[in-house]
């Protein structure tokens, strides 16, 4: 079985026109610096690779935030696997990683509410 790329979900801060038809785009995602913090990172993308037009932010984190709890919920089933197999050390690393995605969906669930959008 050929192993699919996994594509980490990115929480989009702000959309800019950068040049006809291409919109830059700032984002934060699963890359950390020495301190522990996520780096804001810098995406260019042609609008016809935008599956929408209307509010552009607001449906890239909707995206964004579905493929992430879909993350969360592998997450967990991974976890109870390994509990049930006693693999104490391959637990503490899962867990760790869920906190870091329940972390994740706690900034999402904070820019949701900022920008006074509820999801449903």
């Amino acid at each position: 079985m050929r192993q699919k790329t996994i594509q980490h979900p990115k929480l989009y801060l702000s959309v800019s026109t950068e040049s006809s038809g291409c919109y830059k785009l700032d984002f934060l995602a699963n890359h950390f610096d020495d301190l522990g913090n996520r780096l804001l990172e810098v995406e260019t993308m042609e609008s016809n690779q935008l599956p929408f037009n209307d509010n552009i932010l607001f449906n890239l984190n909707k995206r964004e935030f579905e493929g992430l709890n879909i993350f969360i919920s592998r997450q967990k089933k991974v976890l109870e696997t390994y509990k049930k197999r006693n693999e104490l050390d391959k637990v503490r690393i899962v867990k760790d990683s869920l906190n870091i995605f329940l972390d994740f969906k706690k900034m999402f669930d904070d820019w949701f509410q900022n920008n006074r959008v509820n999801l449903i």
